[in-house]
């Protein structure tokens, strides 16, 4: 059975108080190529893509996942990335880990995720200090924010240059249980309500 591997395995350009270097045009490209290629993030594209028949949907149309392979929502977003760009994230979550934020801040960072919103439960900042200050770290040096709330909810909205995807299950943004499921929606009308139910949180 394929593994994670360590966080130490991870190519980041993060220095010890958890800021990232800013890259530059050229570097940001060469940042892309390689994090698609990271060990982290093949293994959740992988997982996703080895589902039998399982598509992105076209246009107004909806699929959906449940799985015994252990993945989380943050699955989608390379997966995504494989054929299209990503204009904008917003997503809530229950429980977010280290290893995925920074792989979402490598995101923002090379450029291949232009900007991000999360929406995270709010007793995270009693028992995941750490995250936090990356959180923080992240709204002060990229197009990012995020807000916290008595949240359970786990919603992924992803906008990119030619759909609007809403892709809502019992996956965290964190290393989950075998069993999870997921509905993922092709659709702009959906898209817009939710991102405006967070714009009003």
């Amino acid at each position: 059975m394929e593994e994670f591997g360590n966080i130490e395995d991870l190519k980041f350009d993060i220095i010890e108080d958890n800021t990232f270097k800013i890259l530059s045009k050229k570097e940001k490209k060469e940042k892309r190529d390689l994090i698609l290629k990271d060990k982290y993030l093949d293994f959740h594209f992988n997982k996703l893509i080895n589902l039998k028949e399982f598509k992105m949907p076209i246009k107004n149309e909806m699929e959906f996942i449940i799985t015994q392979m252990s993945f989380n929502a943050f699955t989608f977003i390379p997966y995504i990335l494989k054929t299209e760009k990503i204009i904008s994230i917003h997503f809530s979550t229950f429980n977010l880990s280290k290893s995925v934020l920074l792989a979402l801040g490598d995101f923002i960072n090379s450029g291949a995720v232009a900007n991000a919103f999360i929406l995270i439960n709010k007793m995270m900042k009693y028992d995941h200090q750490n995250i936090i200050e990356i959180l923080n770290h992240f709204k002060k040096q990229f197009s990012f924010d995020f807000k916290e709330a008595r949240n359970h909810s786990k919603i992924n909205c992803i906008k990119t240059d030619k759909n609007y995807y809403v892709i809502a299950g019992s996956g965290n943004f964190s290393n989950n249980a075998n069993i999870e499921q997921y509905v993922v929606f092709n659709n702009e009308k959906i898209y817009k309500n939710i991102i405006n139910y967070f714009n009003e949180i």
